[in-house]
């Protein structure tokens, strides 16, 4: 899949190098960490803490300042990612439509995705 305009910011090699900090098979693919990476971001910019993991998942890919906001590329990563035309889904949207999927239930009257 071709990320368009957030490959130009983080490359599909830094999600890569980045997410070697995880255990081995956290991700299936670099559009998963694509993913994880906006979470991380938008989390961090509100203040919240990350684990030492996800800190070190940030760090490697060079989207934060010192004190936790998103930087240039950062910003710019999130707004390739988050923004489109009105009439197009973003490239976020895609991506957590593909990978987070809800959980079977096993619940009586429960939706489940397939």
């Amino acid at each position: 899949m071709s990320f368009g305009e957030s490959e130009k910011h983080v490359t599909e090699q830094e999600i890569k190098k980045a997410s070697e900090v995880f255990r081995s098979g956290y991700f299936d693919s670099p559009g998963e960490a694509r993913v994880l990476l906006v979470d991380l971001i938008v989390k961090s910019a509100a203040g919240y803490r990350s684990s030492y993991t996800e800190e070190a998942f940030l760090a490697r890919c060079g989207v934060l300042k010192r004190d936790g906001t998103p930087n240039k590329k950062g910003r710019l990563f999130l707004c390739a990612m988050l923004y489109k035309h009105s009439n197009f889904q973003s490239d976020y949207v895609v991506l957590q439509n593909e990978f987070k999927r809800l959980p079977r239930s096993s619940v009586k009257g429960a939706v489940i995705y397939d």
